[in-house]
C-alpha cells in the first residue's frame, strides 16, 4: 500500500510538476513578447521628461527662485554691492583712500573703523599687503590714525624695504597704477608734513594728470558744460584732481588762483540731485577738493555727500563699493524672469518695471519718491542728456543701458518705450554708429590731438577724449530695436548700423564689446542684435563668428576669457582672445550667440555648455559670480546679479529652442514610476495558481 500511494504522489508531483514548467514557459514567452513593449512604452518621452530636460526646468526654478529672493533685490529692483577683479587689489586701494579722506576731513565715524577693520584683515601677518601702492596708503592711514599700530607700521615698513621701494621713485606699471600712486603721493603732501609737492612732484610732474584739462578748449574762457573736451565719465574727478594740485602747490599763478575758483565751482554744480556726484569715486575726491578749497564739514555740500557714501557706498564688511548698477541690474534681471516664462504681469516685474521707467534720467518721478536733496536736476554734460537711462538714476543717460531698458519695457509703458526709440535713433553717430556717451564727440582739432597723443597713453587718450563706437553697444541697441519691430527691411538707421557691424570684426573673427569681458560678450550681444533686425543667422560672419566661439570652449564644456592687465590699456584694435578658466557668465554669453546663430539645442557644444552651468549652479540656485564687467579696461567688476541673469537669460533660450517648458504655472512633472503592467500581474496569477497547487499536493498523503 505505501508503495502504491508513494507511486501515485509520484506521478501527480510529476504531472503538476509538468504543468508548473508548461505555464513557466507560457510567462517566459509572454514576457519576452510584451515585456520590452511594455517598458518601453512606459519610459517614451511622452510619458516622462529626459534626465536633461528635468535638470533644466529644475535649474530654471531654482534659479528664478533665488533671484526673487536674492540679497541683491532691494523693494522694488536689484543692485549689487558691485566689487572689483583682476591681478591688483583696486578694492583694497579705494577702501584706504576713502579712510584717508575721512581722516583728513576729521570724521570720526563706525563708517571709517569699518574701512579700517577691512583694511586690517587682509595685511599679511609678516608685512602689507604685497602692493606698493596700497602699503604706502595704508602706511600713511595707520601713523594718523589715533590706536597703537606700530606693529603694523613696522612689517609694511619692512615689506617696502625689502621691495627696495621709494615713493618718490616707485614706477607705474598701468596707467590706472599711475593715477593711483598719483593720488597716494597727492594724500602725503597733504597729510604728511615731513613730505612736500617739490619733493613727491619733481619736474612739475603735478601739474600733468589734472593739467590735461587745461590743455583743451573747455577752459578758454567760461567753462562750458556741454561742450567740454574730456569725456563726462572722467570730467570729475579731473576737476577734483585740479583743485588739489593747486591747493598743494607753492608757486600758484593768479590766473591759477581763479581757475580754481571756477573749478570748484564747476564742482559744485555737477552734483547729482542726491548731493553726490556721478560715481562714489568722483564724490569722495569732491568731497577732499572741497575741503581742501576751504568748505567745513558741516557745509552741506560736504555733510550730505559724506552721508550718502557712508550709507550708500559701504559693504557691510567694510569694503568701498565701487558701483552699484541698479538700472543695469534691474532691467536684465526683468528680461531673465520673464524669459523664464514669468509673465510680465507679475507683480514683483512690474514693480520692477516701474521703478526703471521712474529711473529715467529725465524724470522728476524719481527725485520726488527719494526725496533727495537738491532740487534741480544736475547740471547737463552735453547736448544729448536725457531721455534715455544710465546705470543708475539721475545720472547722464548711456546708448547701451538705454537701449537695455528700452527692450525689458516692451511689454509696459508705451509712451516712454516710443520715445526711448526715438532717442536712440537721435543720438546714432552720423556714420550709423552708436558710441557709449554721446554722439559724434571729436572735440579736438588735429594739432591738439597730435600734443595730446604725445602727453598719453594711446587706451588714456581713448578714454579721456574719445568715444569710439564699440561694437557690442551696437548689439545692444539692435537687440532693442528688433524686439520693437525696426528691422533691414524697413528702416534705414538699421542698416546703416547692421553694415557697419558685419565689417567690424577683427582677425579673432569676433567683436568686441564695453561692459563684458570682451570677445565673448561681444560676439553674443552682435549675433542676438543682428539675427533680431532680421539678418539672416547663415550669414557667413554671423557662423564665422559663432564657429570661433566654438573653437575656444573649453574642456569643461564652459567658456572663459581674460583681459591684459598690464601696459597699456587695450583698444579696440587689440585682437587678442585670451583664454581663461570657464565662468558662468561667459558660458551663458556664449550659449547665447550660438542659439541665436541657429545652433540646435543638440548641438555638442551647445549640450556641453549646458551642462557646464547645470553643474556650477549651487544648492541655493545661484552661481558664483566671476570679475567679467569692465568698462574696456581693467580692471574687471564683479556684478553679482548680472550674473545670475545671464546665466537665467541662457539656459531659458536654451530651454525654448529644446522645448522644455520652464514656466512656473506648468504642470507637475509626470509621475515617474513604472506602473505595474498587465502581462506582468497575469504571470504573477499563474505562478501564484501554480505553487498554490504543489503545495496542496505535497500535503496530501
Amino acid at each position: 500500500m505505501k508503495g502504491t500511494r508513494a507511486a501515485g504522489r509520484r506521478n501527480r508531483l510529476a504531472a503538476v510538476t509538468g504543468t508548473v514548467k508548461v505555464l513557466a514557459v507560457c510567462v517566459l514567452f509572454l514576457t519576452a513578447q510584451f515585456g520590452p513593449i511594455a517598458q518601453a512604452s512606459a519610459r517614451s518621452p511622452a510619458d516622462a521628461a529626459s534626465p536633461t530636460d528635468t535638470a533644466v526646468a529644475q535649474a530654471v526654478d531654482d534659479s528664478r527662485s533665488y533671484i526673487l529672493d536674492s540679497p541683491n533685490r532691494t523693494g522694488d529692483h536689484w543692485a549689487s554691492n558691485i566689487s572689483m577683479g583682476g591681478l591688483r587689489p583696486w578694492d583694497l586701494r579705494y577702501t584706504i583712500e576713502y579712510a584717508l579722506v575721512l581722516e583728513r576731513l576729521g570724521i570720526d565715524s563706525e563708517s571709517k573703523r569699518r574701512a579700517v577693520e577691512y583694511v586690517l584683515q587682509r595685511r599679511q601677518p609678516d608685512g602689507g599687503w604685497n602692493d606698493t601702492i596700497a602699503n604706502y596708503a595704508g602706511l600713511l592711514l595707520l601713523s594718523e590714525l589715533d590706536g597703537e599700530y606700530q606693529a603694523e607700521r613696522r612689517a609694511i615698513r619692512s615689506e617696502l624695504d625689502r621691495a627696495n621701494a621709494s615713493l618718490v621713485d616707485v614706477e607705474a606699471e598701468t596707467p590706472r597704477d599711475e593715477i593711483f600712486l598719483y593720488r597716494t603721493r597727492l594724500f602725503y603732501t597733504l597729510m604728511d608734513e615731513r613730505r612736500s609737492a617739490g619733493e613727491l612732484f619733481p619736474n612739475e610732474t603735478l601739474k600733468e594728470l589734472p593739467g590735461l584739462l587745461l590743455l583743451t578748449p573747455a577752459f578758454e574762457g567760461e567753462f562750458s558744460p556741454t561742450d567740454h573736451a574730456v569725456n563726462h565719465n572722467a570730467l570729475d574727478t579731473m576737476i577734483s584732481l585740479n583743485v588739489l594740485s593747486l591747493e598743494v602747490r607753492s608757486n600758484v599763478s593768479t590766473d591759477e588762483e581763479d581757475a580754481k575758483e571756477a573749478l570748484t565751482e564747476v564742482l559744485l554744480k555737477r552734483r547729482q540731485t542726491s548731493g553726490a556726484w556721478a560715481t562714489a569715486f568722483d564724490t569722495m575726491y569732491a568731497v577732499l577738493a572741497l575741503h581742501e578749497a576751504g568748505y567745513e564739514v558741516d557745509d552741506d555740500p560736504i555733510r550730505i555727500a559724506t552721508r550718502w557714501l557712508e550709507e550708500n557706498r559701504q559693504a557691510p564688511s567694510g569694503r568701498f563699493v565701487a558701483f552699484r548698477t541698479p538700472v543695469w541690474d534691474t532691467a536684465w534681471t526683468v528680461q531673465a524672469l520673464t524669459s523664464s516664462g514669468l509673465s510680465p504681469d507679475n507683480e514683483t516685474v512690474k514693480d520692477a518695471a516701474q521703478w526703471l521707467v521712474d529711473a529715467r534720467t529725465t524724470t522728476n518721478v524719481y527725485r520726488t519718491r527719494r526725496n533727495l536733496t537738491l532740487d534741480r536736476p544736475p547740471l547737463p554734460f552735453r547736448s544729448h542728456y536725457g531721455h534715455g537711462w544710465s546705470y543708475k538714476p539721475e545720472l547722464q543717460s548711456n546708448w547701451g543701458e538705454t537701449a537695455v531698458v528700452t527692450r525689458t519695457l516692451a511689454p509696459y509703458d508705451e509712451m516712454v518705450v516710443a520715445d526711448s526709440v526715438t532717442f536712440l535713433f537721435d543720438v546714432q553717430n552720423e556714420d550709423g554708429t552708436w558710441s557709449t556717451w554721446s554722439t559724434d564727440f571729436d572735440p579736438l582739432n588735429e594739432s591738439e590731438q597730435s600734443d595730446l597723443r604725445e602727453e598719453l597713453d594711446r587706451g588714456l587718450y581713448r578714454t579721456l577724449f574719445g568715444d569710439e563706437p564699440v561694437p557690442g553697444t551696437n548689439g545692444h541697441v539692435l537687440m532693442s530695436l528688433g524686439a520693437h519691430g525696426y528691422t533691414v527691411e524697413n528702416n534705414a538707421s538699421v542698416r546703416a548700423a547692421v553694415d557697419y557691424l558685419l565689417g567690424a570684426r577683427d582677425r579673432t573673427e569676433m567683436w568686441p564689446a564695453k561692459w563684458g569681458v570682451r570677445y565673448t560678450y561681444g560676439t553674443s550681444r552682435v549675433i542676438q542684435g543682428l539675427v533680431g533686425v532680421g539678418v539672416d543667422p547663415n550669414r557667413p560672419e554671423i557662423q564665422e563668428a559663432a564657429a570661433a566661439l566654438v573653437e575656444r570652449q573649453n574642456p569643461d564644456g564652459g567658456w572663459g576669457e581674460g583681459i591684459l592687465e598690464g601696459g597699456t590699456f587695450p583698444g579696440w584694435d587689440d585682437a587678442q582672445y585670451l583664454s581663461a578658466p570657464s565662468t558662468p557668465e561667459q558660458t551663458a554669453w556664449a550659449l547665447q550667440a550660438l542659439l541665436a546663430a541657429g545652433y540646435s539645442p543638440d548641438h555638442p557644444a551647445v549640450r556641453a555648455g549646458v551642462q557646464y552651468l547645470l553643474d556650477t549652479q549651487r544648492p541655493d540656485g545661484s552661481w558664483a559670480a566671476s570679475p567679467v564687467m569692465y568698462q574696456g579696461a581693467p580692471p574687471t567688476y564683479v556684478d553679482e546679479a548680472w550674473t545670475q541673469a545671464a546665466a537665467l537669460l541662457a539656459l531659458s533660450a536654451y530651454a525654448d529652442a529644446a522645448g522644455v517648458d520652464t514656466s512656473p504655472d506648468r504642470p507637475g512633472p509626470a509621475d515617474e514610476s513604472l506602473p505595474v503592467p498587465p502581462w506582468l500581474v497575469a504571470n504573477l496569477l499563474v505562478l501564484a495558481v501554480a505553487v498554490a497547487i504543489v503545495v496542496r499536493l505535497r500535503e496530501q498523503p
